[in-house]
């Protein structure tokens, strides 16, 4: 079998949104269909339009054993915040004083090593539990919270076959997502069981034909987005316009975005739908009210409009089961604000003034705001 290490990539922007709309046969349940504008008529989007109470800001601790690195995950749960930094890195933060706690695992081949963290789905808060990819092809770890390592999972898969993502579909049952990366691969979905052994499969019915030379190589951090909500499975493929549910093993379409854009990640709660997307005009962000219908979208760069502090905008980058939204800025962009923002920094609460300290190399700055019900 060829390493999952010889493989740059997934293939160009174009290549995947062009087949995006070639999904599975489905039932003939009706799609909520969400039209939203291109981002040239967008509008600005209000915190408190969304939100109920007070944002909850947390500076993390920036001690030389926890500077984070790039490409950041932050998830809260309960009284922590768990951190997921570039391919290497995951921490664990208090949630209320910011304080550093410990670091789980680290990318090496020692006993605790792992080669490095998951995208889609890192943490599973039914379990507590912490998932990385393993050295082997299609092998993955799970941790606890207080770093132990509890499983190591080996899945059985066919040559040429390589599993991105593992999600828990229910307390018994694990789905693993197939790269479709050469457009020709037999399966999207595999189950397995308790042992790790395949069950069964959920064909790929998108094909296309690719070649280096033709359409060149992209890569992507992942490329299925999964999430839970109300104790089942969601799923969205990168770039593609349908959200998906599990109903046990069969698939159940539910929203169809409507926007002539690939969609990227999602996050839902019991009112809305958020949701990032992407067109050649660049990334926009978008919200769902799921009683009114409404869509609003905005730049993504320019995120959602502080009018309760008038002070940072925020950018959604995960959701907990309780409908807390998480959001950071990094203590560069905190700097710049005040610097920036002369006049406004006099009229904040004198809690977050004292941000002004903060140097440009700390660690970031996390947000935390409760979605209304």
């Amino acid at each position: 079998m060829h390493s999952l290490n010889n493989v740059l990539g997934l293939v160009f922007f174009i290549v995947i949104f062009s087949f995006g709309c070639k999904q599975n046969k489905t039932s003939k349940k009706e799609i909520t269909k969400i039209q939203f504008s291109d981002l040239g008529s967008t509008k600005e989007l209000l915190l408190s339009s969304l939100v109920e109470g007070e944002i909850e800001y947390i500076q993390l601790e920036s001690k030389a054993e926890c500077l984070l690195k790039n490409r950041l995950r932050i998830y809260a749960d309960n009284d922590l915040l768990i951190v997921f930094a570039d391919e290497d890195q995951i921490m664990l933060f208090d949630r209320k004083t910011g304080n550093y706690i410990r670091r789980i695992g680290n990318r090496d081949r020692s006993p605790l090593g792992f080669k490095q963290t998951v995208f889609s789905y890192p943490y599973d808060y039914e379990k507590k539990e912490i998932f990385v990819k393993g050295w082997k092809d299609n092998s993955f770890r799970g941790f606890d919270l207080e770093g132990n390592l509890k499983r190591k999972i080996e899945l059985e898969t066919d040559s040429f076959e390589w599993i991105t993502s593992l999600v828990p579909l229910d307390k018994r049952l694990k789905l693993g997502y197939v790269w479709n990366f050469n457009g020709q691969q037999k399966n999207k979905f595999i189950f397995y069981n308790e042992k790790d052994e395949k069950l069964n499969t959920i064909p790929q019915k998108t094909r296309f034909k690719w070649s280096y030379e033709t359409h060149g190589l992209s890569m992507f951090r992942w490329n299925c987005w999964f999430y839970k909500f109300e104790n089942k499975l969601n799923y969205i493929e990168f770039l593609k316009d349908t959200l998906f549910s599990f109903n046990g093993s069969n698939v159940v379409p539910r929203y169809k975005f409507q926007g002539k854009a690939g969609i990227g990640k999602v996050f839902e709660s019991k009112r809305y739908l958020l949701f990032d997307y992407h067109k050649k005009q660049g990334k926009g962000f978008g919200v769902y009210n799921k009683q009114s219908s409404a869509v609003e979208v905005c730049e993504a760069e320019a995120g959602i409009n502080d009018d309760i502090n008038s002070f940072l905008s925020f950018k959604p980058q995960s959701i907990t089961p309780k409908d807390e939204v998480v959001a950071f800025v990094s203590a560069f962009d905190v700097k710049r604000w005040f610097q920036e923002n002369p006049d406004k920094a006099k009229h904040l609460p004198e809690h977050l003034q004292k941000l002004n300290k903060m140097s440009e190399t700390d660690n970031p700055l996390v947000m935390i705001v409760k979605l209304k019900e």
